[in-house]
């Protein structure tokens, strides 16, 4: 809503923007209920999807992307409830989120040297970055480190297209495609052990791409 703050500061349009977020705010007979605590509808969905709905782990998850660690499950309604809605009812099989098992060896061998260079990295620095921001940082840095790029330098277009590389090979790993939910929200729902497991390959694939 940040067309309506300015509005407030008078900006052009200023009652209308006021008089359309009136509307969408109540009804003739009183305001409609709106979350105290605003949280991305999709990062409530993803992680209602991958963590199968166990909410002690969704807060946890939302606490660290949005860095307030006072955050309830009260203060995201009704949007929580609203996603856990969507989840049940009305999201399409083929939207939700499928995990691997084991480790994809056959997905590691296609990759190329410098995707399964980033993966082993990656692999070896998950346990000192195990939080959001940390991982969030990681996904964008590895690239960077493989191809010994400064990591305070503005990534270029070919540095883009590694990281985007490295995303899909991530992907391709734990969920068997080349999209999916933001990565650092992906595997902190899995938890340490199992996107260990996902993502390390078996130390014969490791020592064979060096």
């Amino acid at each position: 809503m940040g067309w309506v703050a300015e509005a407030g500061a008078g900006g052009h349009g200023t009652e209308l923007n006021r008089n359309i977020y009136r509307r969408a705010c109540q009804t003739v007979s009183s305001e409609v209920e709106r979350t105290p605590k605003p949280v991305s509808f999709s990062l409530l969905t993803s992680l209602l999807d991958v963590t199968h709905e166990n909410i002690e782990q969704v807060m946890r998850i939302v606490s660290q992307s949005t860095g307030d660690a006072m955050l309830s499950p009260e203060m995201l309604e009704p949007r929580l409830t609203c996603a856990r809605n969507w989840i049940n009812d009305y999201l399409p099989d083929d939207e939700r989120t499928p995990i691997q098992s084991t480790f994809q060896t056959a997905a590691y061998e296609q990759m190329s040297e410098e995707q399964r260079r980033m993966i082993s990295l990656f692999s070896s620095l998950l346990n000192e970055h195990w939080n959001y921001v940390g991982l969030t940082d990681l996904m964008y840095n590895v690239p960077e480190m493989v191809r010994g790029v400064p990591l305070d330098v503005k990534p270029d277009t070919a540095l883009k297209q590694v990281q985007r590389s490295f995303f899909v090979a991530i992907y391709q790993l734990v969920c068997g495609r080349e999209t999916g939910p933001r990565i650092p929200t992906l595997l902190l729902s899995l938890g340490r052990e199992k996107t260990h497991m996902l993502v390390t390959p078996p130390r014969k694939e490791a020592c064979s791409s060096l």
